[in-house]
């Protein structure tokens, strides 16, 4: 197994104090980010793709961004994990107006996508995103709320660009095999 210091990663290439880990609290799973773009006024965005840990890709949606900044506590986090590290919870955007929660069941590979309009309707669906966006929150607290919706993840095919052609690969983390 690879070592959880090989997901430790910087979020910018050029800033060596903001970190991260991508390693969910389980060691199974991971996701994989490119340098964040400013998708409007100082909303950062990244592609994201999630695998388990032996790197078999498990979900990538090539038209949305993944909102970095769940919280104003957790300004740099990308992503919340369960305490058991089964299931990961993010935002998800294609522009500045859409915003979507995205709930992963990575063990049984099926996804719930809720609009924020829907959340923001019902105050008790409020204060469990509250919840999801702080992280180690507890899988119970799922089947009886917005997010008991799931489907079946079919994950878009991860394209090499020209950079990655000649050896240079921008997702984060990369890490070498032996």
């Amino acid at each position: 197994m690879k070592s959880p210091s090989n997901f430790i990663i910087k979020i910018f290439r050029n800033n060596k104090t903001i970190k991260i880990s991508t390693l969910s609290p389980n060691e199974q799973f991971f996701y994989k980010i490119k340098e964040p773009k400013d998708l409007y006024w100082g909303l950062l965005c990244s592609p994201i793709a999630f695998f388990d840990i032996f790197g078999n890709l498990i979900y990538f949606n090539k038209a949305q961004y993944a909102q970095l900044g769940l919280t104003k506590t957790k300004k740099w986090e990308v992503v919340s994990w369960s305490i058991s590290g089964n299931f990961a919870f993010f935002i998800e955007r294609d522009s500045p107006e859409s915003l979507q929660y995205v709930l992963l069941d990575l063990v049984n590979r099926v996804v719930n996508k809720t609009c924020f309009q829907n959340i923001d309707k019902n105050k008790r669906n409020t204060d469990l995103v509250r919840q999801l966006e702080k992280g180690g929150f507890d899988e119970k607290i799922i089947s009886t709320t917005e997010f008991d919706n799931f489907t079946s993840i079919i994950p878009d095919k991860l394209q090499k660009g020209i950079l990655e052609i000649f050896g240079f690969n921008n997702w984060r983390p990369t890490m070498k095999e032996k």
